[in-house]
């Protein structure tokens, strides 16, 4: 019985043991096989559109400084994320619960 999980993963639950060495081999191509079918995906889908993210940020960035928009995150959002940063940072080494309060 097989279980599809997002991200492409699959569960497999065995109703009996594998007893032969030809079972272990057909089970192991057939794991085998699956992984290479999600990395020829992960590949075909990053040949389709590759991630830009930064350089797309940065790009939009330069465009609302000389348009004189706003800009795509602002210096709070960039306060808030070093914040929450902060805070994992500390909620580790004191290994407890951190209460997150923004600037």
């Amino acid at each position: 019985m097989q279980t599809s999980l997002p991200h492409g993963y699959v569960i497999e639950r065995m109703q009996k043991s594998l007893g032969s060495g030809g079972d272990v081999a057909r089970s192991f191509f057939s794991d085998e096989g699956r992984l290479l079918k999600k990395w020829w995906k992960f590949a075909k889908d990053q040949v389709k559109k590759p991630q830009l993210g930064h350089f797309d940020l940065i790009s939009s960035y330069v465009e609302s400084l000389e348009k004189g928009s706003s800009p795509p995150v602002t210096g709070e959002d960039g306060r808030n994320a070093v914040r929450l940063l902060e805070c994992i940072e500390e909620s580790l080494k004191e290994r407890k619960s951190v209460k997150y309060s923004s600037w």
